[in-house]
């Protein structure tokens, strides 16, 4: 008798799935609804009904929106949201991963038919796209995308972190540490932690977290344990006019150590800005006085970031 109810209640489940798919929310909420009366898990009834209700209650606003794009700019959005108020249920790959589809398709779709109607290809598009591919699985047309946003507007830390993460996906490690790199290098602030699926990063971020560093600071303390773990170890040379950007950009953040306000994400991005600058002149064989100033800044700043870092 027990497994006849086990098996009805997954079969529930399953039709609720196949509505979830077709974003007919109400019908899923409630077939999902029914299962209280039958021998189930609490916890996961509780969190599929929760998946579902959160997006039944966001759908009128979503239907009344008439601008293609806003309309995916919303379930992005939303998103974030919604991985935020189930951070502490227990996740059930069906249902959940069936949520997950469904929102990224049905953004993927506005998104697209903004693209073909406005016949507007740019890069917050294509970066958009490229995004919801991934979160679809679908890392190639992710990648194709991504590198066209990339193309579009070059040297974007949030454009290269998630191009990262798709090279990831897909084994390509080596062009992901060096896009990783780049992003980190640029802005740490604007790589959405939360969206990434890399294991090399949450494994960093796991590393910093155990140092004692905490949300906007964490983030600019990950490209410097990433050298000191050996995850960012690809190097590159620098153009003239990069080299010339970055010299500018350790002054500026010289000259602003003082200031307590800022210190706290000053200090680790002015290491990483080191960590740059002498793989500029090893690279290029010369100026060893240069790269002894600068490891002993770093020294100042933190000795034990110094004592792994040379050791």
């Amino acid at each position: 008798m027990k497994n006849t109810v086990e098996n009805s209640s997954e079969n529930l489940r399953q039709e609720a799935v196949s509505y979830i798919n077709i974003g007919a929310w109400e019908k899923a909420s409630l077939i999902l609804d029914a299962l209280d009366s039958c021998d189930f898990s609490e916890e996961r009834a509780k969190a599929d009904k929760m998946y579902v209700k959160f997006w039944l209650a966001r759908k009128s606003k979503y239907t009344e929106m008439d601008d293609h794009y806003k309309r995916g700019i919303f379930l992005l959005r939303q998103w974030k949201v919604f991985l935020d108020f189930i951070k502490d249920v227990e996740h059930d790959d069906k249902v959940f991963s069936a949520v997950k589809s469904r929102v990224f398709s049905q953004a993927l779709y506005s998104f697209s038919r903004f693209a073909s109607e406005s016949r507007i290809s740019d890069a917050a598009t294509l970066f958009n796209i490229g995004v919801c591919y991934k979160n679809m699985g679908n890392y190639t047309e992710a990648i194709r995308n991504l590198e066209m946003a990339n193309a579009r507007r070059n040297s974007d830390a949030a454009v290269l972190s998630e191009l990262a993460d798709c090279y990831e996906m897909i084994s390509e490690s080596k062009a992901a540490r060096i896009f990783f790199r780049e992003a980190f290098y640029i802005d740490p602030q604007k790589i959405d932690l939360d969206s990434l699926e890399s294991t090399m990063i949450h494994s960093l971020i796991k590393v910093v977290e155990n140092v004692g560093y905490t949300d906007k600071v964490l983030k600019e303390w990950i490209p410097i344990y990433g050298v000191l773990e050996g995850v960012f170890d690809m190097k590159r040379e620098l153009k003239p006019l990069e080299i010339a950007q970055l010299r500018q950009a350790i002054v500026t953040l010289e000259s602003a150590l003082n200031e307590e306000e800022n210190q706290a994400i000053n200090i680790p991005r002015l290491i990483n800005k080191y960590m740059w600058l002498i793989d500029f002149y090893q690279i290029n064989g010369n100026n060893s006085g240069i790269i002894e100033n600068t490891l002993k800044k770093i020294r100042d700043l933190n000795p034990a970031v110094y004592e792994l870092y040379t050791n």
